[in-house]
């Protein structure tokens, strides 16, 4: 996501950006003089639910999370074909894939929908893979995380350069991340620091992954507490701080 901030009678222009990885692609890709790019990270929701009442489909076993809307190259099939090996060796563990096929669908690609139905269907995971494909309100999405062991983001579409809503929608929580290695998680994630970061479309490189989090709950408590770190000075009301100081410094030329 990019901002820019244009002021009526000057010639000048402000672009704000989320990460350092935005802000160089905008100065060596399309020669925007350094100092015109504000780098301002994606804000960090607050945790906006105290208690979670646990379903009794999630209790007594792992829960891996995947969230957002049902999209191609967000990797969910890959997902699904790591996830089905994984069951396996621990049979007492669950996907829950939560969000509903996004809207352009309808009319850029049809035929994709359903496709998730199919896939689970035809590795016979029904009753161990959790869709609904329904919208699903940020207390929901919340409590959800909460109770989910691991969060998964298996995209495999490396042409987004910017910072994913989806991460920072949960940074707060602290939970072990998966994600593939691609600029928009690139940008936050550091491999074995506070998440796992994997090859996109590598299917045997996602279940090792989350084989070895579900197995190694001192990796997943390291993890958890980086990740958090990530969550300081970042919360709605600091960026809006942030943004009107830019405001401010270009109106006081």
């Amino acid at each position: 996501m990019i901002f820019t901030v244009k002021l009526i009678g000057l010639f000048s222009r402000t672009i704000i950006v989320h990460n350092a990885l935005m802000k160089n692609y905008l100065i060596y890709e399309y020669g925007i003089k350094k100092l015109k790019v504000i780098v301002i990270p994606h804000g960090i929701d607050s945790i906006s639910i105290k208690n979670v009442a646990i379903e009794n489909r999630y209790s007594n076993n792992n829960l891996i999370l995947f969230f957002g809307f049902i999209a191609p190259g967000k990797g969910i099939e890959i997902l699904i074909e790591a996830f089905s090996k994984l069951v396996n060796i621990l049979p007492k563990t669950k996907l829950l894939i939560l969000g509903s096929y996004h809207p352009r669908l309808f009319k850029e690609n049809p035929s994709y929908i359903g496709s998730i139905e199919k896939k689970i269907k035809e590795a016979k995971l029904e009753d161990k893979i959790l869709f609904e494909n329904k919208f699903v309100n940020d207390e929901n999405l919340q409590s959800c995380i909460q109770v989910a062991d691991v969060i998964v983001f298996p995209y495999t579409d490396k042409s987004v350069i910017g910072a994913s809503g989806a991460l920072a929608s949960c940074i707060i929580f602290g939970k072990p991340i998966i994600a593939t290695k691609i600029p928009r998680f690139n940008a936050e994630l550091k491999n074995g620091v506070n998440a796992i970061l994997v090859n996109p479309n590598d299917k045997k490189e996602l279940h090792k992954a989350l084989l070895k989090l579900l197995l190694n709950e001192d990796l997943r408590k390291k993890l958890c507490l980086n990740l958090k770190t990530l969550a300081n000075n970042r919360s709605w009301q600091d960026i809006a701080i942030k943004t009107i100081k830019v405001y401010e410094a270009i109106l006081s030329y």
